[in-house]
């Protein structure tokens, strides 16, 4: 009554789990898959050394690598950010932490 042509009733919808929260799922792939935040002058710790964002544009970032952080001594190096994403994620750096993260 009042559907017209429409027949809501014999569309087929698909089956899903009852167990399987979709936005449950969702969040639990975000945040498997975070997205990196880069800061200038965040500091990121790898076995060994210390690695410290001096530059940040939009597609590269300009990096120092010390193996202390009192004495601040070390080259730079400029890689684009994807570069620098799979940098981190070679040498399992984290968020050292002495930085805040701006969230």
């Amino acid at each position: 009554m009042g559907l017209g042509i429409w027949n809501f009733s014999a569309m087929h919808v698909p089956h899903r789990p009852p167990f399987v929260s979709f936005s449950v799922a969702k969040r639990v792939q975000s945040v498997r898959f975070a997205r990196m935040r880069f800061y200038q002058g965040q500091v990121w710790q790898a076995p060994g050394e210390f690695i410290r964002i001096v530059q940040l544009d939009r597609l590269s970032v300009t990096y120092k690598t010390m193996s202390d952080l009192l004495l601040k001594t070390g080259p730079h190096h400029t890689v684009t950010k994807k570069e620098f994403c799979r940098l981190l994620k070679a040498r399992n750096a984290v968020l050292a932490g002495g930085a805040s993260s701006k969230e």
